[in-house]
């Protein structure tokens, strides 16, 4: 099974400048082969990253995702080794590719 997203070009394009919104001062605290967890920073709004999840869980349901807004703390995870490449694309598209 291939990784595969079902929003249109424009959808797709609105949900990577909330991803790069989401991802100013982003931090990668774990990462793990299909797990990531990143600390969003402190100036993101939450209503972004919530609005993020609810687009990606429509869009992408291959992905689990869950938000503690108290800690910041967003985890992504995939249980499939096929959706490991659209789990880094994630982060690469919060910009916080790198620990």
């Amino acid at each position: 099974m291939e990784p595969s997203c079902s929003l249109n070009e424009a959808e797709l394009a609105e949900q990577l400048a909330r991803y790069a919104s989401a991802g100013r001062g982003a931090e990668v605290l774990e990462r793990e082969r299909r797990r990531r967890v990143i600390r969003v920073g402190s100036a993101v709004p939450e209503s972004l990253v919530l609005r993020l999840i609810e687009i990606e869980r429509g869009c992408c349901p291959f992905f689990e995702m869950a938000w503690d807004g108290a800690s910041r703390r967003l985890a992504i995870e995939v249980h499939d080794s096929d959706h490991e490449p659209a789990l880094e694309a994630i982060v690469s598209a919060l910009g916080a590719g790198t620990d």
